[in-house]
């Protein structure tokens, strides 16, 4: 089956993220402190998803990416220093 799933991307599938590129800039958060917030509720949701598909590792990543992400958050407020 994995291998089927391989078969099916497709060259929009990115295996590398090229050093160049950047992300869409509709709708990004303005500030630090929002962009924060965002990449907090953004590693939230897929390492969710990511638990459910059974991707512990990476749903462990993405869950230290969040706390990270809370802690900036908490810094930009004055709640830790």
């Amino acid at each position: 089956m994995a291998a089927n799933a391989a078969q099916s991307l497709d060259s929009r599938t990115v295996s590398v993220f090229p050093r160049h590129a950047k992300p869409a800039q509709n709708n990004l958060p303005a500030g630090n402190d929002e962009i924060a917030v965002y990449l907090a509720k953004m590693t939230f949701e897929l390492s969710a998803i990511a638990r459910k598909a059974n991707y512990d590792l990476l749903a462990y990543f993405l869950e230290m990416a969040r706390i990270e992400a809370n802690g900036q958050v908490a810094k930009a407020r004055g709640d830790i220093v």
